[in-house]
């Protein structure tokens, strides 16, 4: 759903008047795709660190690894696809792309690249640094492609803002809730994370 409306989005393919536009277009299927394909690779690198660090959960470390080496090519393979698909179906972005998403992408394919020979050397603790800078690369790049626009055609982000006294309430708000949360949320991974077993290999 997230690729699907990120590609509405950008595409301004929204209509009211047809709702399942989105869902049968080639650009809304095959950013779909790519954005569960990219949170599945992410996920696998993440697991790889995670089963690795304890005996009894280390005979998964070959599944998961190999998903996020498959995942990766895949997630790749499907960024290629999605070039002319967006040149075709949101001409707006496309043209904007080459001057502001081409530092992001060139992030996220280091990044990209980055994960896959570190999973493959095991470098698990580095790979899940890399993985996470290839996905933010194309969040962030089709961000900054996109913008003013939040529909393309049809609503700026400008114009969506709520007004700055509602904003700066809901910084306000944000400010005193992280203060609360990042506390207890380092409580809970300092009681639950698990213990580094002795003799492990710090590669990991």
């Amino acid at each position: 759903m997230l690729g699907v409306c990120g590609a509405a989005m950008a595409s301004g393919d929204g209509r009211l008047d047809d709702a399942t536009a989105p869902f049968t277009s080639a650009f809304g299927l095959v950013s779909g795709a790519f954005a569960v394909t990219a949170t599945a690779f992410l996920a696998a690198v993440y697991l790889c660190r995670d089963a690795s660090r304890r005996p009894e959960t280390e005979h998964l470390v070959a599944g998961f690894r190999r998903r996020a080496l498959s995942g990766a090519v895949v997630a790749g393979t499907l960024a290629v696809v999605l070039l002319p698909l967006l040149w075709r179906d949101a001409p707006v972005v496309a043209e904007r792309f080459p001057t502001r998403g081409v530092p992001f992408v060139a992030v996220s394919v280091c990044g990209g690249v980055g994960a896959l020979v570190l999973v493959w050397r095991r470098r698990y603790t580095a790979a899940r640094l890399a993985a996470g800078l290839a996905v933010a690369g194309v969040l962030w790049g089709w961000a900054a492609a996109q913008y003013p626009d939040l529909v393309v055609g049809q609503v700026a982000a400008a114009s969506a803002a709520a007004p700055t006294q509602n904003l700066r309430a809901m910084l306000i708000a944000i400010g005193f809730g992280v203060a609360v949360l990042l506390p207890a949320l380092f409580l809970l991974f300092r009681v639950f994370a698990d213990p580094e077993p002795a003799g492990s290999d710090t590669r990991h």
